[in-house]
């Protein structure tokens, strides 16, 4: 198993409750990537499939950590976890009966389950290549398969041996289905057709072709009367088996259309769409099949959608998706009433100690984390906080914890809190009656940080009880705010399109930087305070001379905007963290030569927009945080991470050695089956 499935697989993490530095044991020697132990893990990879009982009650999904899940959706928890798969589940049906679950998987297999007991009945393997669909008939006696290997399978479910080989069509089959008399079969495929199938004589009785691209997705009214098809080329297709043709084409989406399905009573088509190579969309469409016309857009999912089923009362629809989560939607509302998903602490911002040894995060836990780099582990964890931290830094002399935190929920316990760095003591505590966008410490006695909603920068003396000073001059929110090591000058970076260097004996700006063409959303003053850099949404970088107070750069290369950027205490590095949800999805970290003004360096996450990123005190080592995960970067080593940081919100762990390809985490991130 290579890592990149190995990351996909950390999952919900166990409900066992963690409680200040007392760590669980962990594995010194770390765990190899291909490790056979046996593990109960919830979901936190990709869903490519979901399925829904006839009744309603249960759900099953799968997914790109191999294995299959059977969900309640009444109870709201996971109820068994089918394992055996040796690759990727792509696939998967759940029987009429509700007795049987029908998989198939990137390892050319198709797997048939006991759902009471969560055993494997039996394996099917004829297929040369991924299994990417299944079906089972109505009458709950044989089994449909589709597979790379452009070819389709008819199975007798009791037997481990084919009865049928489908041959037709000239690329990958991505979608099969029986009518509902099990009479004929319906398939569409890469090589853009859709074929209606003759089961008993095993030929075909009509080929359909009018999309542009491949079909991703098929499905036959249970009347037996259409055919539903979608397709990479972002349309669907409604088709009348008794006319041999397209009768409609349905357009909405902006995306490839991965799944489709009909309702039971033939009302209604559902769809879905998105792709990797293409964040836009990511929705799932209700349609009228009768009026051929769209009645219902369902957002929420923040990845594409891969897989749509609709339940036989028409009350509900079940959608899974890239984002690892699988949501339950109500036809009647138009709402997303459950979602089932791994317990995420996404991580808001993170720092990294001047010799890189050290890693500080902040996460929607409402913790703070200090990392190990050397030992691969979580070494303490800072509590006391009632809301998310959504700004960390080390002092200027690294004694210091500074954490600041806010919930968009309207609770009002925010803070600024202050920890000893060595006994994880609180020293400080700075109520607030808004959430903490940014905080950044001198070297000294000086903090300062931005508030929601405010024009203002607020700066606090660590050694005076009460002492706070006022900063104003921005003509719009203020999102990021720098003070220099030795506290005498801040920076601060605003909606307002401006760069402020403000002098703190003074309390007030001497000078404001324009240039930027939108809002400026991180700034960094250089360790001798001689250049500030700024990032913003227009997708620039800027570099400014604070003694001269000219613009002397401008970085361009981030095809989103750009959300934080840091610059090593030497001065010479810089990098920078971009991506938007909205947009392309360009979500990279690019480091920077500030004299030379060149490139360097792109480090590409696909996990999720950049929303912090800091370096090392001598520009090798640089620390990124997308999502939930924390990132290790050697500026002099390859493209992918050296290591990478996952902490759950109930206090576990695990950290990546991608150099070694080994696995250190807390003895509880995983529950043993």
């Amino acid at each position: 198993m290579n890592l990149k499935k190995l990351l996909m697989i950390l999952t919900l993490l166990s409900t066992q409750l963690f409680s200040n530095t007392v760590l669980p044991p962990l594995y010194q020697d770390g765990e190899d990537f291909n490790s056979t132990k046996e593990f109960f893990i919830d979901s936190r990879s990709p869903v490519n499939a979901v399925d829904i009982s006839h009744n309603g009650q249960y759900i099953v999904s799968a997914s790109d950590d191999n294995n299959v899940r059977l969900w309640s959706r009444k109870e709201k928890k996971l109820l068994k976890l089918f394992k055996g798969h040796a690759e990727k589940v792509l696939t998967v049906k759940i029987s009429t009966d509700g007795k049987y679950i029908v998989s198939g998987s990137a390892d050319n297999t198709l797997k048939l389950w006991d759902i009471k007991t969560g055993t494997t009945l039996h394996t099917y393997n004829a297929h040369s290549g991924s299994v990417n669909a299944v079906d089972i008939s109505s009458d709950g006696r044989y089994l449909l398969s589709g597979s790379s290997d452009h070819s389709i399978i008819l199975w007798d479910i009791e037997s481990e041996k084919p009865l049928k080989t489908f041959n037709g069509h000239t690329s990958s089959v991505n979608s099969v289905a029986f009518s509902h008399d099990g009479k004929y079969i319906v398939s569409g495929s890469d090589d853009k057709s859709i074929k209606l199938w003759n089961v008993d004589k095993g030929t075909v009785i009509q080929t359909f072709k009018g999309h542009s691209d491949k079909v991703l997705a098929v499905a036959i009214s249970q009347d037996g009367q259409y055919i539903v098809s979608g397709s990479e080329d972002k349309s669907i297709g409604l088709w009348s088996i008794k006319k041999r043709k397209m009768i409609k084409r349905l357009r909405g989406h902006k995306n490839f259309v991965n799944a489709v399905a009909i309702s039971q009573d033939g009302k209604y088509i559902v769809s879905s769409s998105g792709s990797f190579y293409n964040k836009k969309d990511n929705t799932v469409k209700l349609w009228s099949l009768k009026k051929r016309k769209l009645l219902k857009t369902f957002k929420g999912h923040n990845g594409y959608v891969n897989s749509v089923a609709i339940n036989n009362n028409e009350q509900l629809i079940v959608s899974g998706s890239e984002d690892e989560s699988i949501k339950i939607w109500t036809i009647k509302e138009g709402k997303n009433i459950e979602t089932l998903e791994g317990q995420k602490s996404t991580v808001n911002s993170v720092d990294i100690s001047a010799d890189g040894k050290y890693i500080l995060s902040g996460s929607n836990d409402n913790t703070v984390k200090l990392w190990d780099v050397e030992k691969n582990r979580l070494i303490k964890v800072f509590n006391g906080q009632k809301n998310d931290i959504r700004s960390v830094a080390f002092s200027g002399d690294e004694k210091y914890i500074i954490a600041g935190s806010g919930s968009q929920q309207g609770d009002l316990g925010y803070s600024i809190k202050i920890y000893d760095k060595k006994s994880g003591k609180v020293v400080k505590i700075v109520k607030s009656n808004r959430y903490i966008n940014s905080v950044s410490a001198s070297t000294g006695r000086y903090i300062v940080a931005t508030l929601q909603d405010s024009y203002d920068i607020k700066l606090w003396d660590r050694k005076r009880k009460n002492s706070i000073k006022t900063f104003k001059g921005h003509m719009g929110q203020v999102n990021s705010v720098a003070i220099g090591k030795n506290g005498t000058y801040i920076v601060s970076g605003s909606d307002d399109k401006t760069v402020k260097l403000w002098n703190r004996k003074k309390s007030k700006a001497i000078y404001t930087f324009k240039g930027h063409t939108e809002k400026v959303n991180s700034v960094v003053l250089s360790k001798d305070g001689q250049f500030i850099v700024s990032a913003s949404d227009d997708k620039t970088l800027k570099v400014w001379d604070r003694k001269k107070k000219t613009l002397l750069n401008t970085f361009k290369g981030h095809k989103d905007k750009i959300n934080t950027v840091a610059i090593s205490d030497n001065g010479q590095y810089i990098v920078s963290g971009s991506g938007d949800n909205d947009a392309n999805g360009d979500n990279s970290i690019r480091v920077w030569n500030r004299e030379k003004g060149t490139l360097l360096h792109t480090f590409t996450d696909n996990n999720a927009p950049v929303t912090s990123v800091a370096i090392s005190q001598d520009g090798r080592y640089i620390v990124s945080t997308s999502g939930d995960n924390i990132k290790l970067w050697d500026r002099t080593k390859g493209d992918k991470p050296i290591k990478e940081f996952i902490g759950g919100v109930n206090g576990n762990w695990a950290v990546f050695d991608n150099v070694t390809k080994r696995l250190f985490r807390s003895e509880s991130i995983f529950s043993k089956r």
